[in-house]
């Protein structure tokens, strides 16, 4: 255990999306996603749906963080943060920013 990244809610109201979870057994990868486009990158690298993780708004408002996902070509993994130290730590070893994927 490292730190808590962020807290999901886990009942859907207005302006929420589901947050899902997505495995893959060749790379050893967790990854999360609330886009349709991280829906459609993860299947068509052979990421297999594991189940909604919970529900995130897709704009922010007062008193919400983005959940940002990073990418390392290198590690083949992708990591999801909300935090600044976490950021940090996936910048400091060579992971790419991809997008904000809610809040």
């Amino acid at each position: 255990f490292i730190r808590v990244e962020g807290y999901v809610f886990q009942e859907q109201a207005a302006g929420m999306v589901p947050l899902k979870l997505f495995w893959s057994s060749d790379r050893k990868d967790n990854f999360s996603t609330s886009t349709a486009q991280g829906e459609a990158d993860a299947l068509a690298v052979g990421y297999k749906f594991i189940r909604v993780e919970g529900y995130v708004f897709q704009e922010q408002a007062a008193g919400m963080v983005p959940l940002k996902l990073f990418w390392s070509s290198n590690r083949k993994d992708n990591f999801s943060t909300s935090t600044a130290q976490g950021e940090a730590d996936a910048l400091a070893v060579g992971y790419k920013f991809i997008r904000v994927e809610g809040y």
